[in-house]
């Protein structure tokens, strides 16, 4: 089961499991295309061939009820391992920029076992300030939230309304926030200065290449 599935082969897949999970049986074709929108019974087989050709399903269209999943525990237990995290806006890693404030409709799927189970949002970088430490533009950080850190941690801090992705410091009496691009100027801030809050701590990077 290699092959790939188009979001709707992905949600009638989806209903399946979930349905087979629910009521011990498989839907009918009614009930397919009733879950899905569509009153052509053309269109549900139609996803329902794919998803057979895929090696994902097996199904005797000449029998009511007779989809078997298959690998049904075995997506089961994945799809309880799965955490939808939210893409929220841009953050800065270089100039800070306003981090939009609401979710963009876009998130994740991942396994917990990656990144943890508190993992709760991803990030999508803007600028070069973290280039030395992996972390490029257009990088998604994966963030665990929290108000504090450890020296050495890569957080998400709000500098007054805007977001940036930089290495945390203790230096002496004062707090860095540390670029890792040596072309770069730290921000730093007096204890108790008020400047800045933690919003959580960097636990991972995911990249798409283009």
């Amino acid at each position: 089961m290699t092959q790939t599935l188009t979001g709707r082969q992905r949600a009638v897949l989806d209903y399946l499991v979930t349905h087979i999970q629910s009521t011990g049986l498989p839907p009918t074709i009614r009930e397919i295309g009733q879950e899905m929108g569509v009153s052509s019974t053309n269109s549900v087989f139609r996803h329902l061939r794919e998803l057979e050709r895929k090696g994902f399903i097996s199904h005797n269209p000449e029998k009511a009820r007779s989809i078997h999943v298959v690998g049904l525990q075995e997506i089961a237990r994945l799809r309880d391992r799965l955490r939808r995290l939210p893409v929220l806006g841009r953050v800065a890693a270089g100039k800070p920029i306003l981090a939009q404030a609401e979710e963009t409709g876009r998130h994740l799927d991942l396994d917990e076992t990656i990144f943890g189970p508190e993992a709760a949002f991803a990030l999508e970088v803007q600028g070069e300030s973290m280039i030395e430490a992996g972390i490029q533009e257009g990088d998604l950080v994966i963030v665990r939230p929290q108000q504090t850190a450890q020296d050495g941690d890569i957080v998400v801090a709000l500098v007054g309304d805007d977001a940036t992705v930089k290495r945390f410091r203790r230096r002496g009496s004062e707090i860095v926030l540390e670029p890792e691009n040596s072309s770069m100027r730290p921000l730093v801030f007096a204890p108790d200065s008020g400047g800045f809050t933690i919003e959580g701590k960097v636990v991972g990077v995911i990249r798409r290449y283009r």
